[in-house]
């Protein structure tokens, strides 16, 4: 799947790229949402009704949450955040009903168990 995410550091661009290999062809779109830090991608999958939000390691996740409520995205909305990240997404989307999946990289990019806010 081609998807422009050349402006995205070579990490973060690896993680949107797994996540899409997880649908069949042409079923993600690549996006951007607009936070206080930058844009972060984000894959709308219309099939399952979802978005799926990648942030990079130098965005808030404090004053990226706010921005989530507002935004008109899918009804199901992942949040993927670094493994290292995930007690402070949980701290900061408490209550927003957002499913936060944490990744890993070790040479290869890996997903862990979705869990809700």
């Amino acid at each position: 799947m081609a998807l422009a995410v050349n402006q995205y550091t070579d990490l973060t661009a690896l993680v949107v790229h797994a996540v899409a290999e997880n649908y069949p062809a042409g079923q993600a779109h690549l996006t951007d949402h607009s936070t206080p830090d930058g844009p972060v991608p984000v894959l709308i999958v219309d099939s399952v009704q979802r978005a799926e939000v990648i942030v990079p390691a130098g965005v808030s996740l404090a004053t990226m949450g706010p921005t989530l409520l507002d935004a008109d995205f899918p009804r199901d909305v992942w949040i993927l955040v670094e493994a290292s990240r995930m007690g402070a997404a949980h701290r900061a989307l408490r209550g927003t009903g957002v499913a936060i999946q944490p990744w890993w990289e070790d040479g290869h990019i890996h997903f862990g168990r979705p869990e809700r806010s």
